[in-house]
Order: C-alpha cells, then sequence, then structure tokens
C-alpha cells in the first residue's frame, strides 16, 4: 500500500514538473503554415497548386543566422553554423539577415525565379 502511494506521487510531480517545461521552436512561417515535401515540384494550398523553387543558405559567420525574406510569401529561417535548404514560392524578395557571429544588418533584394544560393560570413572572416 505505501508503494502504490509512493508511486502514485511520484509520477503525479513528474507530470507537473514535464508541464512546466518550453516547447522548443526554431523557424516559423508568417503566414499560413505549409508543409512542403524535400523535392516537390509544387506545392498545394486550399486546391490551388503553387510552384516552388529550391533555396540553399550557407552560414558561414560562426554564429546562428536569422534569416527574413519578404515577397510573394513571407518566410522566417533560424539557420546554425551550416548549409540549410528550403523550398520556397518563386519570385523577387527583400532579404534580412541578422547573425550573433557578428554584428550589424545585412539587406539586400533578390528574384528566386529558378531557385537560387545565399552565403553569409561576416567581414572579419
Amino acid at each position: 500500500m505505501k508503494i502504490a502511494r509512493v508511486i502514485t506521487i511520484l509520477v503525479t510531480v513528474i507530470l507537473v514538473f514535464s508541464a512546466w517545461t518550453p516547447a522548443p521552436v526554431s523557424a516559423r512561417q508568417a503566414e499560413n503554415p505549409l508543409a512542403i515535401a524535400p523535392g516537390s515540384p509544387s506545392l498545394t494550398v486550399d486546391g490551388v497548386a503553387t510552384s516552388v523553387v529550391p533555396l540553399t543558405v550557407k552560414n558561414r559567420t560562426g554564429g546562428i543566422l536569422f534569416l527574413t525574406l519578404e515577397g510573394p510569401k513571407t518566410y522566417y529561417f533560424t539557420i546554425p553554423d551550416v548549409k540549410a535548404k528550403f523550398l520556397i514560392v518563386p519570385g523577387r524578395y527583400k532579404i534580412s539577415a541578422i547573425s550573433t557571429g557578428c554584428s550589424g544588418t545585412f539587406k539586400h533584394d533578390k528574384n528566386f525565379r529558378n531557385g537560387g544560393n545565399l552565403v553569409y560570413y561576416c567581414d572579419s572572416q
């Protein structure tokens, strides 16, 4: 009887503490969340097929890169110090990049008609 009571209290304490832990978040999309399968040529949203193109981002800043693309869709990416691949809707985007590895914000425009590559590094490198 005493063992059952201890087990019940222990399970309750574990459940309470597990509910207080924060949920991990690494990236988000500004508009309706969309699931894109790698290698798929199109994306279906509300019954309408939308073409997508590949985007490769190389983060050589030595820190975490926060990338915002604003254009036909708005995307927010958090990229560690690696090469990352994404699928985006083609078009002209205003790009803003900030890294924890260096100071300042890098802003520019780019047209991703058939996809593209972005490489970021700090001026001191």
